[in-house]
């Protein structure tokens, strides 16, 4: 019996994918990263991490707040001048990390601490190898992740914030939505506060997800596309407005 050539017999894994990215709905890539808030305002999103602290959680929560329309990156980096508001005693309680670090508790007793800024949060519990997918399905209800890895490389941990992802569609279908089948996710797109502003883009950092028993991605530099290390999830704290929630 002959072979059929009928297209319709053609499997998921032999038909064309192309490549998508999907990022948090709030942000405007640019000459400089921007978030639009509720009323249509733009805010500049980036923070970038001193060279002499160890506040990269900090960073990455005080990045999501400006990305969620809490409040614009200028009233962010006043808030040392501020004694009362919304967001000084949250200000207050990650500023006493800033050069001790801050581990995943540190980052939801800040939140817990502060109900009325108009977020909620929610912690990954589960193997470390379904961080990915986590991200993935918070990305996609409006949420951005503050991440923590472990690095092959180093013996601390670091903190980036992954505000979207990358991954595939049918392409012989034209699909809009991601490709479905396990392991169909990339790479997350992150921003770390320990690089330059991303220009024409909203990620200057991404990690390739690896399906490693171990080590479960690979970071890299967006803009030189340098692999910097192997890393291995940590922790996931997924941050949304209070009134995206369904």
């Amino acid at each position: 019996m002959k072979a059929s050539n009928d297209s319709s017999a053609t499997s998921d894994e032999t038909r064309p994918r192309g490549v998508c990215q999907y990022f948090a709905r709030n942000l405007r890539p640019g000459c400089h990263l921007r978030a639009v808030n509720l009323s249509g305002r733009h805010s500049h999103v980036h923070l970038r991490q001193g060279e002499l602290d160890g506040a990269c959680g900090p960073y990455c929560l005080l990045m999501a707040f400006t990305i969620l329309g809490i409040a614009p990156q200028r009233q962010i980096t006043q808030l040392s001048q501020y004694t009362s508001g919304k967001l000084v005693e949250h200000w207050r309680m990650l500023a006493a990390l800033f050069f001790t670090g801050a581990s995943s508790s540190d980052l939801v007793a800040s939140l817990k601490k502060a109900p009325d800024i108009g977020v909620t949060h929610k912690i990954f519990k589960g193997r470390r190898t379904g961080i990915a997918n986590f991200c993935v399905e918070q990305i996609n209800n409006d949420a951005v992740v503050i991440l923590g890895t472990k690095s092959a490389k180093k013996s601390f941990g670091y903190w980036t914030l992954v505000v979207g992802w990358e991954g595939y569609y049918d392409a012989s279908a034209r699909a809009e939505t991601p490709h479905a089948a396990p392991h169909g996710i990339r790479a997350l797109l992150c921003l770390d506060p320990s690089y330059s502003e991303p220009v024409l883009t909203a990620y200057n950092t991404r990690i390739d997800v690896e399906p490693s028993a171990r080590w479960l991605g690979r970071y890299q530099v967006a803009t030189t596309q340098m692999s910097t290390d192997r890393i291995s999830f940590d922790a996931a704290i997924a941050v949304r407005r209070t009134d995206s929630q369904d």
